[in-house]
């Protein structure tokens, strides 16, 4: 079942400068317990795309085109009141950096009870009960002792585990992780991701995970979406896209992972992507990659059309599209 579905969703915002579009015609789907990833460079409209499907695009920023469903019904004309009966309860989030996350004023316990409290009407003494079990559900040491400390009493990964907790309070059917791993070290990072993996296949929770880090994509996702300069350029499941992506930005951000095979003390030069992502203020005529292709031919002046292959693999490229 199609669980959240955006149609062409284009995000854009006004300035003394003129007008710009940090995100254009991203259209994607997720599935219920479906794990999908989003991944590009900084600045590609990843996080831009979370944001807009909770409603929390601040202004100037403003979706000027394209409709986004959630469980079969158009969201994107929602008002915030409307926004509010969804946002939390159905539509969860994790987001980087967890101290910001998390009130300093308020005790773990206190701030997972409110959350429970506000989508069940629940007693005090239930909805506290059921935070101790969250809390042992995300692998929190000696819950009954931490869930009366202070965030600030908590190291960074196990803020994470109770962000991820008030995630999941609400029992949503979506959650949002918005660089869930990305402040964490690499062992707690690897702990992050297998909870995080474990606890969304137990009860069915469909995640749409925001990153640029593809050893987590590799980990953790059935789909992944590739976007560069606000645009999808291609959408597939892992293995294909870690295994014979075909749009030349996904091979080479696959290029420029580090060979974990190579030889002990064999010196290797990285894959670098030349140049820069495009600016907002740059218009390109056609295909945002081609400045920093190296199969651009004239007829990347024009937008390519979607080409599809087995298994529902998207890419927008001309290379594809001619073939």
């Amino acid at each position: 079942m199609t669980l959240l579905q955006i149609d062409h969703l284009r995000v854009q915002f006004t300035n003394r400068l003129g007008t710009f579009t940090p995100l254009n015609d991203v259209s994607l789907t997720l599935h219920a317990g479906e794990i999908l990833g989003i991944v590009g460079e900084s600045g590609a409209g990843k996080s831009l795309t979370g944001l807009s499907v909770m409603g929390l695009l601040d202004p100037p920023l403003k979706m000027t085109g394209g409709k986004i469903f959630f469980k079969q019904k158009r969201i994107d004309q929602y008002s915030e009141n409307e926004f509010r009966t969804i946002r939390g309860k159905s539509i969860g989030a994790i987001f980087q950096d967890p101290l910001t996350s998390l009130n300093p004023l308020f005790t773990v316990g206190e701030q997972l009870v409110e959350t429970i409290q506000t989508h069940f009407p629940l007693e005090y003494k239930i909805a506290r009960e059921k935070a101790l079990n969250l809390l042992k559900d995300v692998g929190i040491p000696a819950p009954q002792e931490r869930l009366d400390q202070y965030p600030h009493q908590f190291s960074g990964g196990m803020r994470q585990r109770v962000v991820i907790a008030l995630a999941l309070a609400s029992e949503p059917d979506l959650i949002l992780a918005d660089e869930p791993t990305t402040a964490l070290d690499v062992c707690v990072q690897a702990q992050i991701i297998s909870l995080l993996k474990d606890i969304c296949r137990s009860r069915k929770t469909a995640v749409m995970l925001i990153t640029h880090d593809m050893g987590v994509i590799a980990q953790i996702c059935d789909r992944v979406a590739v976007m560069y300069a606000g645009r999808v350029v291609e959408i597939a499941k892992v293995d294909t896209i870690l295994n014979s992506p075909k749009h030349p930005y996904t091979q080479a951000l696959i290029a420029s992972i580090p060979d974990l095979q190579a030889p002990s003390g064999e010196k290797y030069r990285l894959t670098q992507i030349k140049g820069n992502m495009p600016r907002l203020n740059e218009l390109i005529q056609g295909c945002p990659f081609k400045p920093r292709c190296d199969y651009a031919t004239n007829q990347c002046t024009h937008l390519p059309m979607a080409t599809y292959f087995e298994d529902h693999h998207e890419v927008h490229c001309w290379l594809t599209s001619s073939k």
